[in-house]
């Protein structure tokens, strides 16, 4: 029997080893800290983030993603506010109009002929409302009113004034494309705008045919022929038309004259206002 071996009765009595508690060292402890300290950072960050995400809508339509409304809306079948005789355009007026969504301004679309086909006149009415509206030069505004009759403006002259019975014009030879088609194709026009527009704006272009082109004195008469049909509740604008009322002027006179009758040319009455 070796003599290191125990007996079954000291065995017994032999006490049980405890824990060394000296076995844990620092190096242990601050590794404990920092994983505790990591595991509530964690957990925070994760509270923090179920409760930021959005709630959840119950029994209800899934919201449709945001989608910027248009700033102008089209009228259908609009009251004609204006009229223009001008039978050497043709007979084919196209009107239209649109109101904007804010303000309340109304634009007045009136358009002879056919692009590139034979003379095309586009005059363009513009009643101001409660939006804001800064100025862009004679270039950006004539390109903007291209681009809903799908045109664009290639080329811009130097604008020269035309005066008329309705005030002052800028007036600028220009030449106008399609936006799709051909390329370097372009067509010889006139754009205008008026010179002050406080009460109305009118602007657009006037286009002729390659034998036969628009000159100034033919748009002065254009423009001195548009008519008030109806200003219903807005004294402003009846009061420039009425200030505005008259006898023709000398390009329109001129034409008068060149129609074969015998019978004297009679003044044009002024400006019809419906009240």
């Amino acid at each position: 029997m070796p003599f290191f071996a125990l007996r079954p009765r000291e065995l017994r009595q032999a006490p049980m080893p405890r824990p060394d508690a000296a076995h844990l060292t620092r190096d242990d402890i601050r590794r404990v800290l920092i994983a505790c300290t990591l595991a509530l950072l964690l957990s925070g960050a994760l509270v923090y983030f179920l409760l930021t995400l959005p709630e959840a809508q119950r029994d209800g339509a899934v919201t449709a993603p945001h989608v910027a409304k248009p700033a102008w809306l089209e009228i259908q079948k609009p009251f004609r506010l204006f009229a223009l005789n001008a039978p050497e355009w043709g007979r084919d007026l196209a009107y239209t109009a649109e109101r904007h969504r804010d303000g309340g301004g109304r634009r007045d679309r009136l358009t002879f002929g056919k692009f590139g086909v034979s003379a095309w006149l586009q005059v363009t009415l513009y009643r101001r409302g409660f939006e804001n509206g800064d100025p862009a030069p004679l270039f950006v505004d004539l390109a903007r009113r291209a681009g809903p009759a799908g045109l664009v403006v290639t080329r811009l002259g130097q604008p020269k004034p035309l005066q008329t019975r309705l005030g002052s014009f800028h007036v600028g030879d220009v030449a106008l494309a399609r936006a799709t088609g051909a390329s370097g194709q372009t067509t010889p026009c006139l754009g205008f705008r008026s010179a002050e527009g406080k009460v109305l704006e009118i602007g657009g272009f006037a286009c002729g045919t390659p034998g036969n082109p628009i000159d100034r004195e033919r748009l002065a008469c254009a423009l001195e022929r548009v008519d008030l049909v109806s200003a219903g509740d807005d004294a402003e604008l009846r009061a420039f038309f009425t200030g505005a009322a008259g006898q023709l002027g000398a390009a329109c006179n001129e034409e008068s004259t060149e129609t074969p009758t015998k019978e004297p040319a009679k003044p044009t009455p002024g400006f019809v206002v419906l009240r």
